[in-house]
């Protein structure tokens, strides 16, 4: 979601962010995240941030526990009783053939997420949402949305089937029986 006209509309972005100054699109590829420390300073997110601001809407999100050299636990990471929340995100227009594209800002992980994964996307209460997509706030104003905070997200393991985009089935939001893990 973005703002569109000052109004709130849900666009159809491709994810990974292109900056206007990139020479081709494959940059996107290594900027599917961003990190909230530095996104003021870095050139691919400094102006987006102050301009481009977008918000994820999602009932969760995966993260996987490493477990040995070659293995790892998908987790899936929710709200109590499944409530939507937002992420943080950035969106950019690039090329002559204006390719839309965003990131997802992340943040060292809180006690909920850092059994599994040392960072985690930045979340968003409504009221900070209303914030994050004000297109007055300040840059003070914004990176205090960005500071580390307890997110109240649960945690459960899931089938390792969520490794594939071939799979895609109410399914792979069950918790995984311990049998079924691997």
């Amino acid at each position: 979601m973005r703002k569109v006209d000052g109004e709130l509309a849900v666009s159809n972005l491709r994810w990974g962010l292109v900056p206007p100054w990139a020479q081709d699109e494959t940059i996107g590829s290594s900027l599917v995240n961003g990190r909230a420390e530095t996104v003021f300073e870095k050139p691919a997110f400094r102006d987006a941030v102050l301009k481009r601001r977008c918000l994820v809407p999602v009932s969760g999100f995966y993260e996987w526990k490493p477990l040995g050299p070659r293995e790892k636990q998908p987790y899936h990471f929710r709200l109590p009783g499944s409530r939507p929340f937002f992420l943080a995100g950035l969106w950019e227009s690039w090329g002559p053939q204006k390719i839309e594209t965003f990131t997802l800002l992340t943040q060292q992980a809180d006690a909920a997420v850092s059994p599994v994964h040392h960072r985690m996307p930045v979340l968003l209460s409504p009221a900070e949402a209303d914030v994050w997509m004000d297109p007055g706030a300040t840059p003070q104003r914004l990176g205090a949305l960005l500071l580390p905070k307890a997110s109240g997200l649960e945690a459960f393991p899931v089938s390792p089937k969520v490794n594939s985009p071939r799979n895609d089935s109410p399914e792979l939001l069950k918790p995984a029986e311990p049998e079924s893990l691997f």
